[in-house]
C-alpha cells in the first residue's frame, strides 16, 4: 500500500507542472455491438449456403473500431500553440487490453490557422469520410467488400472446391469464406493511419488545406503522401472537398516483383483520388462521393500476382488473387435525418463499384469463365441519441457483387458511449 500511495504522489508531482501551463484532455469512446453476419459463398452450388458469424478476425463485425482512448495536451505560448495527442484502441468483443496507438503526434499551431504536425497522423484522404458515411465506425458502414470505399475491413475469398489456375489445370482449394482486413496499402486509403509523416495545414475564411508527406530517405513511403482541400459556408449550409494519395513503389522492399503482361507494377506509384460533398437543409443531410482508387481492398497493384508462367500448382494455390493493378471507381450517396424534437436520427446509403481488374488478375470459376468485382450495396438503419454522449444504433446491410465470395448480409445493433 505505501508503495502504490508513494508511485501516486510521485506522478501527481510530475503532472502539476504540465497542469499548470497546459490544458489537458482525456476523452474516449467505448462501443459494443451485438449481430450476425452472413458473408460470401462457402461452395459453388448453392449460392445460399453461407458463412454465419458474430465477430471477425478483429474481434467484431466490421465496426472500424471506434473504441479508444485520447489524451490531448493544448499549451498556448503567446502568439502560437503548442499540440500533442496520444491515441490508443481497443476491442469490447475480444478484450487484449490498449492496442497499438492510433495517433501519436506533436505540432505547433499559430493564431493565423497555419500550423504542422509530425508523427503518427489520421490520413488526410480518411479525413472526410464522416461527411459521407452516417454510419461509419459501425457493422454497417460503407467499406472494401461493401463496395462504398477504398478501405476498410474486406472478406477474404478463399472457399472449397477447384479452381482453374493459369496453367490451365483444376486445383484443389481447402478453406472456407472467412472474413479479412484490410492492409491500408501503406496508409493512404478510407481506413488509413501515417506514420513517421509530417503535415502542414491552414484554415481561412471556411477554407482548409492539408498536406501530409514522407521525407525519409530510409522509410518505403519516402515520395508518398496525401493531401485534402475543403470548404464550409458560413452558414454551415454545405461542405465540399477534394482529396488525392499517392505511394511511390520504386523503392519498396517487399515489392510483388512479377512482371505481368511486360508491366512491372512496382515502376511506377499508385494513387487514389476523389471529390464530394455533404450538404444540410434543416437536419436533413445529404452526402455524395466519387472515388478513383489504385489502392483499397478490392484494388491495388503493390499485392502479389502470379502470370500464367510462375503460377504454382499445389493443392492449396489460389492464381489470381493478386493485386487489382488498374484499380476501380467508388460511387456512393447517403442520407440522415434528424426527427425534430426528439433523440432518433434515420439513414442509409447506396454505393456501388466498378472494377477495372484485368483479365490476369481475376479468379475463375470451375468452368474457367473470368469472375468480375463489381458491387452494388446499400445500408438502412437508425440511431437514437439518449444525450449528447451516449447513442444507440441498429440496422441492415447488404452486399451484391458479380464474385459472388464477397455478398455479405449484415444485421447489427450496438450501444456507444463517449466521454
Amino acid at each position: 500500500m505505501t508503495q502504490k500511495i508513494l508511485a501516486f504522489a510521485v506522478a501527481a508531482a510530475m503532472a502539476a507542472p504540465m497542469a499548470a501551463h497546459a490544458d489537458v484532455k482525456l476523452s474516449g469512446t467505448i462501443q459494443a455491438e451485438a449481430g450476425g453476419a452472413q458473408i460470401g459463398r462457402v461452395s459453388e452450388n448453392e449460392k445460399s449456403d453461407r458463412l454465419r458469424i458474430t465477430k471477425d478476425s478483429s474481434g467484431a463485425l466490421h465496426n472500424g473500431g471506434p473504441n479508444n482512448i485520447t489524451l490531448d495536451i493544448d499549451e498556448n505560448l503567446g502568439s502560437f500553440s503548442a499540440m500533442a495527442r496520444y491515441q490508443a484502441d481497443f476491442n469490447t468483443a475480444v478484450n487484449g487490453g490498449l492496442g497499438k496507438g492510433k495517433e501519436a503526434w506533436l505540432g505547433l499551431k499559430s493564431d493565423n490557422g497555419i500550423w504542422f504536425k509530425f508523427g503518427t497522423l489520421t490520413s488526410a484522404y480518411k479525413a472526410s469520410k464522416g461527411l459521407i458515411d452516417p454510419f461509419g465506425g459501425t457493422s454497417i458502414q460503407a467499406r472494401g467488400s461493401a463496395g462504398g470505399m477504398s478501405g476498410s475491413s474486406y472478406n477474404a475469398v478463399t472457399r472449397n472446391g477447384t479452381m482453374i489456375g493459369k496453367d490451365g489445370k483444376l486445383h484443389n482449394v481447402a478453406g472456407s469464406t472467412l472474413a479479412g482486413q484490410s492492409t491500408n496499402h501503406f496508409g493512404l486509403t478510407h481506413s488509413s493511419y501515417i506514420k513517421n509523416a509530417l503535415e502542414l495545414g491552414g484554415d481561412f475564411q471556411g477554407f482548409s488545406a492539408k498536406f501530409q508527406g514522407f521525407f525519409d530517405e530510409t522509410d518505403i513511403m519516402e515520395g508518398g503522401g496525401s493531401l485534402e482541400l475543403r470548404y464550409t459556408d458560413p452558414g454551415d449550409m454545405f461542405t465540399v472537398f477534394a482529396a488525392a494519395s499517392y505511394t511511390d513503389l520504386k523503392d519498396l522492399t517487399n515489392k510483388a516483383s512479377v512482371d505481368r503482361d511486360k508491366r512491372n507494377q512496382t515502376a511506377d506509384g499508385l494513387k487514389n483520388w476523389k471529390v464530394g460533398g455533404q450538404f444540410n437543409m434543416s437536419g436533413l443531410k445529404f452526402g455524395l462521393q466519387f472515388e478513383d482508387a489504385e489502392m483499397g481492398t478490392l484494388d491495388g497493384g503493390v499485392q502479389e500476382a502470379y502470370d500464367i508462367q510462375t503460377c504454382p500448382t499445389d493443392a492449396n494455390s489460389l492464381c489470381g488473387i493478386g493485386g487489382n493493378e488498374d484499380g476501380g471507381k467508388y460511387l456512393i450517396g447517403s442520407v440522415d435525418y434528424q426527427i425534430p424534437n426528439t433523440g432518433l436520427l434515420l439513414g442509409g446509403w447506396v454505393a456501388g463499384y466498378k472494377s477495372d481488374i484485368d483479365d490476369v488478375d481475376r479468379f475463375v470459376d470451375s468452368k474457367g469463365n473470368y469472375i468480375d468485382e463489381d458491387a452494388m450495396s446499400f445500408a438502412v438503419g437508425a440511431k437514437y441519441f439518449f444525450s449528447k454522449r451516449t447513442m444507440m444504433h441498429g440496422g441492415y446491410l447488404q452486399v451484391d457483387s458479380d464474385n459472388d465470395f464477397r455478398d455479405e448480409s449484415v444485421f447489427g445493433l450496438g450501444l456507444r458511449h463517449s466521454f
